[in-house]
């Protein structure tokens, strides 16, 4: 599998397919993996590069402080040396986070976003029941992790109609160090972009779990509130990995927007 060196790091990403280039920005504790609905509908139109960040899946490990601006620059620098110009960012979660950032610092190589339950900020709105499964997780194995977060993640229906999936994302947590998940999130509590907003020029989508109890639907309404022309998509029903289990209309949705971006 491909690694790229950005700044002193191997980042392991994957690429699929020829046209305009999508970057795939994964979310904390996430892989390659959190794209599995998105990576065979797109790459059939689209340059697909899917990329890990530092110390998640097969990139490099990484013991030093966290924030968000370091994993934007990781990105962008990945974008300059694939040569990629002007590229489309997917962003789920925390990865919505860092494109965002990377559109800030970096307008010259955003031609769009696309932000999946995502927010600019650490919210107040953010249930303490998640809170406090992020506490009890540190002392979890990955595949504890994985369990005990699936229910935030995908409705009860999709868990019992998909046991493929579920096996799977159990076996991609359990592979990683659970601690990589929460050095991440200590980098995400002091960042805060929702002043920076408006400063965001290009053509953005937002799409959102209707459900989703890791980041409330207000967060998504206030991003396209504040993100000049951006569109909202609502998921009905779905959670906080709404990208896969309401894949087809995320991605639907999606395609529309990127057809007229082109046009």
């Amino acid at each position: 599998m491909p690694k790229i060196e950005v700044h002193g790091v191997n980042l392991h990403y994957e690429e699929y397919g020829k046209g305009d280039p999508i970057v795939l920005v994964h979310g904390m504790g996430g892989s390659i993996f959190d794209w599995v609905m998105q990576i065979p509908f797109f790459f059939k139109m689209y340059r697909i590069i899917a990329v890990e960040l530092r110390d998640h899946g097969e990139s490099d490990k990484w013991t030093g402080s966290y924030d968000i601006k370091m994993f934007s620059d990781d990105v962008a620098e990945l974008i300059d040396k694939l040569k990629l110009g002007k590229t489309i960012l997917f962003g789920v979660s925390m990865g919505g986070i860092v494109v965002m950032q990377l559109a800030l610092d970096y307008p010259n190589k955003v031609r769009a976003l696309v932000l999946a339950d995502t927010q600019a900020g650490l919210s107040e709105e953010i249930p303490t029941a998640v809170q406090e499964m992020f506490s009890m997780a540190q002392k979890m194995s990955g595949e504890e992790l994985a369990l005990a977060t699936m229910k935030f993640n995908f409705t009860p229906e999709y868990i019992g109609a998909h046991p493929d999936i579920m096996k799977k994302a159990i076996e991609v947590s359990d592979a990683r160090d659970p601690s990589s998940t929460f050095r991440a999130a200590e980098g995400l509590k002091e960042i805060d972009l929702r002043e920076r907003l408006k400063e965001i020029k290009v053509p953005t989508i937002i799409a959102n779990g209707e459900d989703d109890p890791h980041i409330p639907l207000s967060q998504a309404k206030y991003l396209k509130e504040h993100i000049k022309g951006a569109k909202l998509v609502v998921l009905k029903k779905g959670r906080h990995m709404a990208i896969i289990e309401k894949a087809d209309e995320f991605n639907k949705a999606v395609l529309d927007f990127l057809k007229k971006v082109k046009a």
